[in-house]
This record gives C-alpha cells, structure tokens and sequence, in this order.
C-alpha cells in the first residue's frame, strides 16, 4: 500500500473527483467532478475514520448563489486577497461536507491552510448545518448552569441569527458598532 498523505485539520487541497457510472444508480441532484478544492475537516490521524478516507466540504464560487442573492449562512466566504494560493473570492460549503478517498487528494502537501478565524467560522457553519445548534446549547447549559448564558442569548435572537450575526464578515460588525455609538 502507498505512503499515507498527511493533514491537519483546515487545510486545503485540489481533489479529483472521479467520474462516476450512473447507469445503474440514481443520479444525484449535486454532482462534482473532476478537479475541485476542498477543505479538510479533520486531521490524517483521527481515529474516527477509516484510514482510507477523509472527510472534506467543497470551496466553491458560488455563482448561482450570488447571482440569486441566496448566499447562506453555510456559505464561509474566503477572500482572495487573504490567501495566496486562492485565485477568486469563493465559499467554504460547509453544508455539503462528504467522505472521499483519501487518494483523490492531489499533491504531496496542501496548497494552504486556513487561518484560524476561517476555521472558527467553518465550524459554526458546520454546527448550523448539521443541526447541531441546540446540542451545542444543551451543553453550554450543563457546563454553565448558574449563568444559562446561552439560554439567555436563545431568548434575545433565534440561534440561527445569532450564527448568522458570528459568521458575517466582522468588519460590517465594527462598522455597525461605530454608527451605534
């Protein structure tokens, strides 16, 4: 067997993404193929998944998304300029995350790795769209009972504006802070 590729968790590789036979399947409604990149949401040696795998969510344009002004929350913007290797403003879609063959990773090594700020952004992307918010919250409760923060925070904004409110870009935040003021 060939040498194990290693990886951390953010980083980004290209995939190839083999063409699949769908004659005797039913075709997905989401298909990618060929050479995409794509974030790694876990490290080379979790002991959760096989050895033969990773799990990784597609960085895409998302064209259609912007032209139809349907950006949602799931989508984690990375600008171009904060990364070298990234030749357009694209999006983490951390609400299409999917096992691959580890041997579909292109290249020895990344060709980046997220900054820690996109990889906290990542996560709560993730815990939005696997529906991990009030898993999140109950546990927040149990450690933190005789302050409920997170109950508290519940009552003021549904969690799903709250997460909204985290992900977006934080400059719009010190924007909005410094009018208010």
């Amino acid at each position: 067997m060939g040498e194990q590729k290693l990886f951390k968790r953010g980083d980004i590789f290209y995939v190839n993404i083999p063409k699949l036979d769908y004659k005797h399947l039913t075709r997905p409604s989401f298909i990618l193929e060929g050479k995409h990149m794509y974030v790694v949401l876990h490290d080379s040696d979790h002991c959760g998944y096989s050895q033969n795998q990773v799990v990784v969510a597609p960085i895409s344009e998302s064209k259609s998304a912007k032209l139809s002004g349907k950006i949602l929350p799931s989508h984690i913007p990375l600008k171009k300029d904060s990364y070298d290797f990234i030749t357009k403003d694209c999006y983490i879609c951390t609400h299409q995350p999917i096992p691959i063959n580890r041997a579909w990773l292109l290249g020895k090594s990344p060709k980046g790795s997220l900054k820690k700020k996109h990889i906290k952004k990542m996560d709560l992307g993730l815990m939005l769209s696997l529906g991990l918010l009030d898993t999140l919250i109950g546990f927040a409760d149990i450690t933190l009972p005789k302050t409920n923060t997170a109950k508290k925070h519940r009552k003021i904004l549904p969690v799903e504006n709250s997460l909204a409110f985290l992900l977006s870009d934080s400059k719009s935040k010190k924007k909005k802070k410094k009018k208010a003021v």
